[in-house]
């Protein structure tokens, strides 16, 4: 084992931890957020929160990952730009995408309840998905300024691990019996998070607003492309919910995106792994060349396949008793749960593609490709959903990630000879 795989190794742990632990809580809310509320309810929180998500996604402008490649080149001796002016101008577009976004969603909210998901019970938590938009992109915005500038565990942390634990003490204090009290606690929590990653960007990082000299035209040329990626992204994870929605009941929402949650899982390991290594794909692509690039990409891909493999068969062998935590109702959804943990094996297992596509300059190869999914998704899902419900919902997405996942991995190895 080299010295760097060891390193690697050691890094990738600890993250994984943090990862994990974020994750932990996060079930540990869904888990006691299931027990207080009835099924029904439980599926419009997951449906409203699911909107929130798909409107973060679009309001995100693929702002977030351009800025951690914009960061990290920045810390080279010859970049022309410093990091405040990077991520003065990041903050400076994600607030003006996201006031507009969220005025469109909600001068639309009718159309949007009684047409398109033709659910009235919407008309009292859909004011609330976009209250949650805001400070969950400006939390994200800073999680990726951190991990830019290689503060890779403060990130993992600000990703989900303080939101969780102040979201699971109210929800232990308040006892919440609707979805909007629930989601209440959600938006109280992700308010919370954000003005604590604000403190600790200005006085950590040193990361404050300037305006002067502020290098939008570089971040647009790059966003844009990392934007359509995110909604694809979203299209392969949200839109099966989105139809259950449209097509479902509030019960369906809610045995589907329980196994939906626990797969996801499944990718924090990539996810950890990634906040790590995405600097070093981006520099090594810059600087050190194509052999230190190479060894980067073996050495992560041998942990993420040994991982998926792991988790897989766990999940595989104990669905029943694992859904079982949930409520003695949502053990119907074993079978999905299976399907979804075949789909995000090649996801994981298949390494950081989609990453070292991104960060070493490919975002428009990328891009393409994702398209491309992003139509397989969106026919297979308006097929599979309205005939066949959350069974269709779970072969749709696992399709989906796979594809999306084996298609980039062609390309990395086409594109790198690895």
């Amino acid at each position: 084992m080299t010295k760097a795989f060891s390193t690697l190794i050691k890094r990738g742990s600890f993250a994984f931890l943090i990862k994990t632990s974020a994750a932990v809580f996060a079930i540990v809310f869904n888990i006691l957020a299931t027990r207080l509320l009835p099924i029904e309810e439980f599926g419009l929180y997951s449906l409203a929160l699911t909107v929130g998500l798909v409107l973060v996604g679009i309001t995100k402008f693929g702002l977030d990952n351009s800025l951690v490649k914009f960061l990290a080149i920045s810390k080279l001796p010859n970049s022309k730009s410093s990091s405040n002016s990077y991520y003065s101008s990041v903050i400076i577009m994600v607030i003006a995408v996201t006031l507009f976004v969220n005025a469109l969603v909600y001068s639309f909210d009718d159309f949007i309840i009684n047409t398109i998901f033709n659910k009235r019970l919407l008309i009292n938590v859909l004011p609330l998905s976009i209250l949650l938009v805001l400070p969950t992109v400006l939390l994200t915005i800073n999680s990726q300024a951190m991990r830019g500038l290689e503060h890779s565990y403060t990130s993992l942390v600000f990703s989900g691990l303080i939101t969780s634990i102040f979201s699971i003490g109210l929800l232990l204090w308040l006892k919440p019996s609707t979805a909007k009290e629930v989601l209440e606690i959600v938006i109280y929590s992700a308010y919370f998070s954000c003005i604590l990653s604000f403190f600790y960007c200005y006085l950590k990082l040193k990361l404050k607003l300037v305006f002067v000299k502020l290098p939008f035209n570089p971040i647009i040329k790059s966003c844009f492309p990392l934007w359509v990626v995110t909604l694809v992204g979203l299209l392969i994870q949200q839109l099966s919910v989105l139809l259950l929605g449209r097509w479902g009941s509030l019960s369906d929402i809610s045995l589907f995106v329980i196994p939906l949650k626990i797969t996801a899982l499944m990718s924090f390991g990539l996810i950890a792994l990634n906040t790590i290594t995405a600097p070093k794909f981006a520099q090594y692509s810059k600087k050190e060349g194509k052999s230190e690039l190479l060894k980067l990409i073996s050495h992560s891909n041998k942990i993420l396949l040994c991982f998926a493999i792991v988790s897989s068969v766990i999940l595989l062998i104990f669905a029943e008793h694992i859904l079982g935590v949930f409520g003695e109702h949502y053990i119907e959804g074993a079978d999905l749960l299976r399907i979804l943990t075949v789909g995000q094996f090649i996801n994981v297992g298949s390494g950081s593609v989609v990453t070292i596509l991104i960060m070493t300059g490919n975002e428009k190869l990328h891009q393409r490709n994702v398209l491309y999914i992003a139509l397989l998704s969106a026919i297979l899902m308006f097929i599979l959903v309205p005939n066949y419900g959350g069974i269709g919902a779970a072969i749709a997405t696992s399709i989906s990630m796979a594809a999306n996942n084996l298609v980039s991995l062609y390309f990395v190895k086409k594109l790198f000879n690895n």
